[in-house]
């Protein structure tokens, strides 16, 4: 990852975006990333397990590439003014819920137990849970072999 790419933070003000992602197309559905997508037509990121195994598995029937396969690789784009005038008003209503596999300590057994199956809900917020908030995001598709 190439924290503060000059390619990246160009395209980004080119673009006059507010708000800005590099994605790293995935290698197969299993891929362990969340992928940008659009909900409700704003940009969004879903994590890889929140999507159904048909989602991940669907492909274009024009090039065969995974239709769910931006991958997302953490590398933002985020203006000042985009921050302080639109994230920071919002920051209360970030939070998603998702379904985890918490340890937790069996009395009987004395030990703490890793659930294999989720037994939780966590609340939890993201740097890129502020996507549908942009009014001009724009996404740089970058090769695996450049990052």
């Amino acid at each position: 990852v190439k924290p503060a790419d000059p390619t990246f933070v160009g395209y980004c003000i080119r673009q006059k975006a507010d708000c800005g992602n590099k994605a790293l197309w995935k290698t197969s559905p299993d891929e362990k990333v969340g992928v940008l997508a659009s909900r409700g037509k704003r940009p969004c990121i879903v994590e890889y397990s929140d999507m159904s195994k048909e989602m991940s598995e669907l492909r274009s029937e024009q090039d065969g590439r995974l239709v769910f396969g931006a991958g997302n690789i953490c590398n933002h784009f985020y203006t000042l003014d985009f921050l302080e005038q639109v994230v920071v008003p919002n920051l209360g209503n970030m939070y998603h819920i998702a379904r985890k596999k918490i340890p937790y300590y069996c009395d009987e057994q004395k030990k703490t137990v890793k659930p294999t199956e989720n037994n939780g809900i966590k609340l939890e917020s993201f740097i890129f849970d502020v996507f549908p908030l942009s009014e001009s995001m724009t996404v740089l598709d970058v090769r695996r072999e450049d990052e």
